[in-house]
């Protein structure tokens, strides 16, 4: 529990100092918290409140829901996935 306390005043010793780098990292949790609250409202919009008044026996409503969340995952890891493709790998081992 020390440890973890000098952790956390170092951690915040070195955002006082970089105070523009500081502001970055709220800017950026502040975006990333919002765009996934904005995605989960849609989900839950469009996915989970037309699964109460469909029937989960229909093999539409269970085929496109399954297709919707397939997509949102496939989209939501093409972004990081495309920026690791674009990385030379010898060129970072030089680099370090």
């Amino acid at each position: 529990m020390k440890d973890l306390l000098l952790d956390i005043r170092y951690a915040l010793r070195a955002l006082w100092k970089s105070r523009a780098f500081a502001l970055m990292v709220g800017l950026t949790l502040t975006l990333a918290i919002g765009a996934n609250v904005f995605v989960f409202g849609i989900v839950n919009a469009v996915l989970l409140h037309s699964l109460d008044q469909a029937n989960p026996r229909d093999p539409v409503v269970v085929v496109s829901a399954v297709l919707t969340l397939i997509l949102l995952g496939v989209a939501s890891s093409a972004v990081p996935a495309m920026r690791a493709l674009a990385v030379d790998p010898s060129k970072l081992m030089r680099d370090e």
